[in-house]
């Protein structure tokens, strides 16, 4: 009777397609060949270096293609992990980019050198004000007008939390 010994975790089993590699490794060897063709085909022949610098240089494409294929981080495959990394990262991150929207800054980006010489002339002259900051600026000279109230002295004559204070 042939004997074949039984895997103990099912899931950790892998079935090989040729040779010891299994089907995901055979078509990452596939992609890998492929992009170093395309790799060496449109600048690998240009470098003036010997032949095996010039194959290494043109597998560089290829190297996605092998880390999905041959390396499982974390115990899964790359791209089960590198998926949500970019998702969480880059995508949709927790913290936003605060984004300022300022009606006269957005106009002076889009103009052109003639229209920024106007602007920067009316804002010499004190013409080009936007209301609110023609609003804003009254309310602050307003202010620096009259003279700040004295704060009320705090002195706490009792306390439950703090027993030194009777």
């Amino acid at each position: 009777m042939i004997e074949r010994p039984m895997p103990q975790d099912v899931l950790k089993y892998k079935a090989k397609l040729i040779g010891n590699l299994s089907a995901r490794e055979c078509v990452a060897t596939l992609a890998s060949v492929i992009l170093v063709g395309i790799g060496y085909a449109t600048y690998g022949h240009n470098i003036d270096q010997s032949g095996p610098l010039k194959v290494i240089l043109s597998a560089i494409p290829a190297l996605p293609a092998w880390i999905i294929g041959f390396m499982p981080i974390m115990g899964m495959p790359a791209e089960k992990v590198a998926i949500p990394l970019f998702i969480d990262n880059f995508w949709a991150p927790a913290v936003r980019k605060k984004e300022i929207h300022f009606k006269d800054y957005e106009k002076y980006c889009k103009m052109n050198y003639d229209e920024l010489q106007e602007f920067n002339a009316k804002i010499a002259a004190g013409e080009g004000m936007d209301e609110q900051v023609e609003e804003e600026r009254e309310k602050s000279e307003k202010g620096k007008k009259q003279k700040p109230k004295k704060q009320k002295e705090f002195r706490v004559k009792r306390s439950e939390e703090y027993k030194g204070i009777r």
